[in-house]
């Protein structure tokens, strides 16, 4: 039996929570950080660790059924029309430095297409959540994008990803917004980013470099807030993709396409 929406929103929001709680009996405590790969912008820690525990125990007990990809594990559980996308620590970095952003991301994709997204901030307790064709919300807050419509009053994050090559692509989208931006903010949680322009604290979110466990909450938070997201479909291949995505621009809808021009980016389809 296939589980009701409202069933699965409801779970997603109690076992971020939970997540959320894992995280924060650890912030500020001695953790045990190490570099994936080798990599020193790739970074995991026991938090991590604990807090993907508790939603994978989670996932498993409630929805035996369901498919899972997650950062740190890769996949699990059978094949499935139903999978879950787990972040169980998006930001980790800003974690290990005791910098309070972060977040708990999870999103649930039916048929490949998104359900549900949530996305925690356990510092302040605020719960970001999504339906699809339902709305965005934050609370009991329905969630719309600002209305900014021009670049030059614009506040927009740009941020990269973790490989040399994302660096370099992320430095250069970087020159071009400051050019034309009011102000450039850079927050370190990709989650986060993409709740806030959900919710009109940023105008836009412009990354290079992500996986489909990063912003697949976020991405489906903006678009049921009225914004636009380049590209509208996330493409999330099962095993894991060993290579992250390419460029991602999400922002309100007034100012999507003075975004695109300015990075150089083709439209999106509407």
């Amino acid at each position: 039996m296939n589980p009701s929406t409202a069933e699965c929103a409801a779970f997603a929001a109690e076992v971020a929570r939970a997540a959320g709680q894992a995280l924060m009996a650890r912030f500020g405590a001695a953790l045990d950080v190490q570099a994936k790969g080798g990599n020193l912008r790739d970074l995991v820690t026991d938090a991590d660790r604990a807090a993907e525990g508790v939603i994978l125990e989670a996932l498993t007990r409630r929805f035996p059924d369901h498919a899972v990809l997650s950062e740190e594990a890769g996949a699990l559980g059978p094949a499935s029309d139903y999978l879950w996308l787990v972040d169980p620590l998006d930001g980790t970095t800003n974690f290990s430095r005791c910098i309070p952003l972060f977040a708990v991301s999870l999103a649930l994709l039916e048929a490949g297409r998104p359900l549900l997204g949530v996305v925690y901030h356990p510092v302040t307790g605020e719960l970001f959540h999504a339906l699809r064709d339902h709305g965005a919300f934050l609370g009991d807050q329905r969630l719309e994008g600002s209305t900014q419509s021009t670049l030059e009053r614009a506040a927009i994050c740009v941020e990269w990803g973790k490989s040399e090559a994302s660096v370099r692509h992320g430095l250069r989208q970087l020159v071009r917004v400051a050019r034309q931006a009011n102000k450039l903010r850079a927050l370190g949680s990709a989650a986060l980013n993409l709740a806030y322009v959900a919710a009109g604290r940023l105008d836009a979110f412009v990354v290079d470099g992500l996986y489909p466990w990063d912003v697949a909450a976020g991405v489906l938070l903006v678009q049921e807030a009225g914004g636009r997201v380049t590209p509208p479909v996330l493409p999330v291949p099962v095993p894991p993709p060993q290579e992250p995505g390419g460029l991602l621009v999400a922002s309100n809808a007034a100012l999507h396409d003075a975004l695109l021009r300015c990075l150089g980016a083709s439209p999106a389809p509407r």
